[in-house]
């Protein structure tokens, strides 16, 4: 007899020691980077294993859209984009990072529903595709905007292969950097931003290791990298 597939059992705990691996793992990254390497951004699907985890997830899109709206306030609006819809931007991240810390602290139907309407808001407010070749391409104005969008979207969902995609994706929509004379979109110009992301793991971990864990944002350790 076969042995039996148990399809329903819980997934094993996120430890403190599995998030450092994956964090000290991706400081070797950040020294090869340094030096002057460059890597395919797919180096980085590492950080899926941690997203898996709902309080993980939840905890790095938090940090993710913060960072993204940060960003995004620290813009010169673009020339080719009018006033009027380059505010909409930040008024729309702006109450994207705010439902979503309003919900990650009060966990309700009323916050949840409200959280999905300013996801639907934002993907509106950058709806538009440019069919190509075996499919269609979204034209994306405000990288911003949209990856704050995919903060409430890794919040939102309840699947672990979804929670793990949209948080590999926040990592490296953040992470990557073109540069010409670099053969990867993970290179010197990604030190800073993926020091950033290797310390909120390390900070994650600290707080696992402390127990400090909830559904909100764990404490980010100071100093680190």
């Amino acid at each position: 007899m076969g042995r039996r597939l148990e399809l329903d059992a819980a997934p094993k705990p996120l430890t403190a020691a599995t998030v450092r691996a994956v964090a000290r793992a991706l400081e070797g990254i950040l020294a090869e980077i340094q030096g002057g390497a460059a890597f395919p951004i797919t180096r980085l699907t590492r950080v899926k294993k941690l997203c898996a985890d709902q309080a993980a997830a939840e905890a790095f899109a938090a940090f993710m859209a913060g960072r993204a709206l940060a960003k995004l306030l620290d813009r010169e609006q673009p020339g080719e984009v009018p006033a009027a819809r380059w505010a909409q931007f930040i008024v729309l991240a702006r109450e994207g990072v705010a439902g979503l810390e309003r919900h990650l602290a009060d966990r309700s139907p009323e916050t949840e529903r409200a959280l999905r309407e300013q996801r639907h808001a934002l993907y509106q407010a950058q709806s538009e595709h440019k069919n190509i070749p075996y499919g269609a391409l979204r034209l994306i104005v405000c990288w911003q905007a949209m990856q704050v969008e995919t903060a409430l979207d890794c919040v939102l969902t309840r699947v672990p292969e979804a929670r793990a995609r949209y948080g590999y994706e926040l990592a490296s929509d953040y992470v990557k950097r073109y540069e010409s004379s670099a053969l990867g979109d993970l290179n010197r110009a990604s030190a800073e931003p993926l020091a950033d992301v290797i310390t909120f793991w390390h900070g994650y971990a600290d707080a696992l290791g402390a127990g400090a864990v909830s559904t909100g944002r764990p404490a980010q350790r100071k100093g680190r990298m």
